[in-house]
C-alpha cells in the first residue's frame, strides 16, 4: 500500500498497520492517544471551559460549536508561541515556549481524533500527538494496546 501522509516520515509502520484496522478501531485509538497528547502537553489544563475529557470518548460526536473552539484555541496557541519565539533573541528563552507549540498540536490532535473513523484524519491524530510527545516507541506501544 502507498499511502502518502505525514505519519510516513516518523513511523511508516504505523501507517500500514492503521490502514489495517476497522473505523471504529481507528475512532478508539485516535481518542486514546489525542488523550495522551493532552496530559503530556498538560493541554487538558489549558481548556477548563471545554470539557475535553468527554470529547475524547470514542462515542462523542462532535458539534460545530466543538470545533471552532478547539481550532480557535489551537491558532490562538500557536500564534502565542511563534510571537514568543519571533520576540526571543536567546533560543534557550524560546525553549521554554515550546509548551505552547505542544499545546497546540495537542488541541489539534483532538480535531483530528473527531474524525479518526476516516485513514486520513487517523494518520494526522498520530502525527500531531508524536508532535508533542516526540515519543515514537510510545506512541506504538498505547496504539497496539
Amino acid at each position: 500500500m502507498n499511502i502518502q501522509t505525514r505519519l510516513t516520515s516518523v513511523a511508516p509502520d504505523l501507517v500500514e498497520w492503521g490502514a489495517s484496522l476497522p473505523a471504529t478501531r481507528r475512532k478508539n485509538v485516535a481518542c486514546a492517544v489525542a488523550q495522551w497528547a493532552c496530559t503530556k502537553s498538560n493541554a487538558m489544563a489549558l481548556h477548563h471551559e471545554l470539557p475535553l475529557k468527554q470529547m475524547l470518548q470514542p462515542t462523542y460526536v462532535a458539534t460545530e460549536a466543538d470545533r471552532q473552539r478547539l481550532a480557535q484555541k489551537a491558532d490562538d496557541l500557536d500564534e502565542k508561541y511563534y510571537s514568543t519565539v519571533g520576540s526571543q533573541v536567546d533560543s534557550n528563552a524560546a525553549d521554554g515556549d515550546l509548551t505552547l507549540f505542544e499545546q497546540a498540536r495537542a488541541t489539534t490532535c483532538v480535531l483530528y481524533a473527531f474524525d479518526a473513523d476516516e485513514l486520513a484524519a487517523f494518520y494526522d491524530a498520530l502525527y500531531e500527538a508524536q508532535a508533542v510527545t516526540d515519543d515514537v516507541e510510545e506512541l506504538r506501544q498505547l496504539c497496539r494496546t
